[in-house]
């Protein structure tokens, strides 16, 4: 079933929402068992494991998708197919050699990360490198026929199993010890994953039969050699697994240079009397190590795990839209193209910017609502969360520059700025007053960067301008609108009730109905977007009100 980029990012936004939801409430009774410090050695093995399945996994959707996309869209159905299948064979290769090493070199990874309890959660996590590469080449080919509902349903399911069994094991082996806990958790992430597969084979094998494998359309891609296939996967794969790896490698790399320089910056806080600058509940009565890994633990298991949800929603955009241009790509119809760059552009700014003021805004109540027990960390949220703007762009317009095969050129951009977010990390943990926002600040800047070379690019090569009032200007104004009026609501109702839960919850409902109307008022959002987006044709009769 063919669906439009709206129609298609609708969906992955939505399934993508909800898996996030879900994943950032399960952490919450995680983080209430095994604390920040305990959060700071499951991410850590996490992010080692999600740079892994970057090499296997990670690229594969967009990847196979576009080419999937390229070759239906002149008929070449067989083709498609077998690009599904070669790649197929090549992740499932990749993903036991990566297997493989990440079991036999756990102790040595853990060693480098210079955290030797990381060990046992690396190796519990090994296996689930084979399941999910199965699950994304095949997430992939689906994307590819432009039907995004079968990777929303297995995504949301595996989330469900993940959330599940991770609470459920680490309740279980917490027992004996923060080590065993984290580890149980990652199990469980396997166990979500094994749960994933099976649903989207089922869907896949279940719907094959439609999909008209077989019946072909004479083209340039007709009986294309199996080495060529291959090549096109890798030629294609490649440049997004590096762009992809790169900021997989960073985060490890911030995680790394934490623990590295973290310690003699919190030694010298403590013996400059400013033990105010160390954002720790009870910080006088833990050790250098337990504060290292507390801060570290609000960066890995808290900040990223908020301001990841709206980015992994504006994501979804990217990757529902980059088969589509691919397929515009393949037309050479350059009109189209852009026309389709600035729609989901704007579709990233109108999730972005409202994202930004909320978690900026209500980043202490978010905080005390979510983690009662280990309330620390709003700070990072305070900082950090302007980064979203810029993720999004830069997401946005890696995806178009995937679908245009200009993967190269976004690969290139990426390491850039990421070489220049290392250096900046250096300079700002030379500083006690930075300590762990300095991880946070680099980001920032580093998105910027990504961001305007990724756009210079798209000028030159696709003729694309950035329209920066309608793509960028209104959609912060209404944001920092609803911002306000949002916090003064939050405010009354704490007056009223003393309860943050109650007032946060009253402040998001309105903050969010703000956001409709005031966007439609200053124009950031058009009687024209609305009967695009899905669902979007029930709020023209208030929008034709509010514009009269």
């Amino acid at each position: 079933m063919k669906q439009t980029i709206l129609g298609g990012a609708a969906i992955l936004a939505a399934a993508s929402f909800i898996s996030k939801i879900i994943g950032m409430l399960y952490k919450i009774p995680i983080t209430n068992l095994i604390g920040d410090q305990g959060n700071a050695l499951y991410a850590s093995a996490y992010n080692i494991y999600i740079l892994l399945i970057t090499l296997s996994a990670i690229g594969m959707p967009t990847a196979i998708s576009k080419l999937v996309s390229e070759r239906r869209a002149v008929g070449a159905n067989r083709e498609a197919h077998h690009v599904y299948q070669i790649a197929l064979v090549y992740g499932c290769v990749i993903s036991i050699i990566l297997a493989l090493i990440v079991w036999f070199g756990a102790g040595t990874i853990a060693s480098l990360m210079k955290n030797k309890d990381l060990t046992l959660p690396l190796k519990a996590l090994s296996p689930t490198c084979i399941v999910v590469t199965i699950m994304a080449v095949t997430r992939g080919y689906l994307q590819g026929i432009q039907d995004m509902s079968p990777t929303a349903i297995s995504q949301v399911i595996e989330q469900i199993f993940n959330a599940i069994f991770s609470i459920l094991l680490a309740f279980i082996f917490i027992q004996y010890g923060v080590i065993e806990a984290a580890t149980g958790s990652t199990v469980g992430t396997g166990i979500g994953a094994v749960v994933g597969l099976i649903v989207i084979l089922f869907i896949y094998f279940k719907i094959k039969p439609t999909l008209n494998i077989n019946r072909n359309t004479p083209s340039h891609f007709e009986d294309e050699p199996r080495h060529k296939v291959l090549y096109y996967i890798l030629i294609t794969i490649i440049p997004i697994v590096l762009s992809t790896s790169i900021f997989a490698i960073i985060t490890n790399i911030d995680t790394l240079m934490l623990n590295t320089y973290l310690p003699k910056l919190i030694e010298q806080i403590i013996a400059d009397g400013n033990i105010s600058l160390i954002n720790v509940t009870n910080v006088e009565n833990l050790t250098i190590s337990e504060i290292v890994n507390s801060l570290t633990g609000q960066y890995l298991g808290k900040y990223l795990t908020l301001i990841n949800v709206p980015v992994a929603v504006i994501l979804t955009i990217s990757m529902a839209a980059t088969p589509s241009i691919a397929s515009s790509m393949a037309k050479y119809n350059y009109v189209i193209i852009r026309e389709k760059v600035s729609m989901i552009l704007k579709i990233g700014m109108l999730i972005a910017a409202p994202a930004t003021v909320g978690l900026t805004i209500f980043s202490k109540p978010i905080m005390e609502t979510l983690y009662q027990n280990s309330p620390d960390g709003h700070k990072l949220l305070l900082y950090g969360s302007i980064s979203i703007i810029f993720i999004a762009i830069a997401q946005l317009t890696t995806g178009v520059l995937q679908g245009i095969s200009k993967q190269i050129v976004s690969t290139r951009n990426a390491l850039i700025a990421c070489i220049i977010k290392v250096i900046l990390n250096f300079v700002f943990l030379q500083y006690p007053v930075m300590n762990i926002y300095s991880v946070v600040h680099s980001t920032t800047i580093c998105y910027i960067i990504f961001t305007i070379l990724n756009l210079i690019y798209l000028k030159r090569k696709i003729g694309f301008s950035l329209h920066y009032g309608a793509m960028i200007i209104r959609p912060i104004v209404a944001a920092l609108l609803m911002g306000e009026l949002s916090f003064g609501a939050y405010q009354l109702m704490y007056f009223i009730s003393n309860s943050t839960i109650f007032s946060l919850i009253i402040a998001i409902i309105s903050a969010i109905i703000l956001y409709l109307i005031i966007g439609i008022f200053v124009r950031a959002i058009t009687i024209e977007d609305l009967k695009n987006i899905p669902g979007g044709k029930k709020v023209v009769p208030l929008a034709e009100i509010i514009t009269r």
